[in-house]
């Protein structure tokens, strides 16, 4: 695998935690109710001022792991997927 591809990969996973550590505390909820919950969103509500990562990075780190091990075989990739979903 060539430098480019890795670094693309790398960008894609960081790309992934980034969103989903910025996310996580206003997913589903509408503008209204993101102005009235975080009146401050340029300010970090977690504590200590720092993000963290949740179910969306953890899902695309497995992911990739079962795409290297599955080496290909798309039956070793959904039963390998199904079983670790399923222990979630």
């Amino acid at each position: 695998m060539g430098d480019r591809t890795c670094e693309s990969i790398v960008g894609c996973l960081v790309g992934t935690a980034v969103g989903d550590g910025f996310g996580l505390l206003y997913q589903g909820l509408s503008k209204r109710q993101l102005v009235r919950v975080y009146p401050h969103l340029n300010q970090s509500q977690f504590l200590f001022g720092r993000g963290m990562i949740y179910d969306d990075t953890e899902y695309t780190c497995t992911v990739a792991k079962l795409l290297i091990v599955s080496a290909g075989n798309v039956d070793i990739f959904k039963q390998d997927l199904g079983i670790r979903l399923r222990f979630w």
